[in-house]
């Protein structure tokens, strides 16, 4: 999540760091990128990174290399990147906040998911799967949802979206008598 990492650990978290290179770095540690070399890495909240690290990023994509905090040499690296964001890229662009390079780099193919509010009809399919993510977590039986309770989730927009969706049925689990969510 590009959004959760502090601005002064972006480097060491992506692109790794080797021992002595700052205080605390007491053996060498591969990044994200590093570590996800002949695989793929997804950078989650993209949108949100600040200039300098949409910079650094980039150069990066371009260049197929990474140096990690303290080394002499760059290393090779082949990973498949893959982003996503939920801010509207376009107006980040318009106003300057994202670079345009950088996002015709990670655009190469483009997904859009619309939010929840526009695909009601999977709405059920992801009631029963976060209903029963969370019992299991919390050692619970899975309830089930009844027909008007489905009518009034899909009366409501979610403008949290997915997570919205899925905190929200954790809490009614917690909450709900044994026997179901009515």
């Amino acid at each position: 999540n590009c959004a959760a990492v502090p601005e002064a650990l972006f480097e060491s978290e992506l692109f790794g760091h080797r021992r002595g290179a700052f205080t605390g770095a007491h053996e060498d540690r591969p990044g994200l990128l590093e570590a996800a070399h002949g695989g793929t890495v997804l950078l989650d909240e993209v949108g949100d990174l600040p200039a300098g690290q949409q910079a650094k990023l980039l150069t990066v994509l371009e260049e197929g290399e990474v140096r990690p905090v303290g080394a002499r040499r760059p290393l090779r690296i082949d990973v498949r990147v893959m982003s996503a964001t939920a801010c509207a890229m376009h107006r980040r662009l318009e106003e300057g906040a994202f670079r345009r390079d950088l996002f015709h780099r990670l655009a190469v193919l483009t997904l859009r998911l619309p939010p929840l509010r526009e695909r009601v009809a999977d709405l059920r399919r992801l009631t029963d799967h976060f209903l029963e993510a969370a019992a299991r977590r919390h050692r619970l039986r899975a309830p089930r949802v009844d027909e008007a309770a489905m009518q009034l989730l899909a009366s409501y927009p979610w403008p949290g979206n997915v997570r919205e969706l899925a905190h929200a049925l954790e809490a009614a689990l917690i909450l709900a008598p044994e026997g179901g969510l009515s």
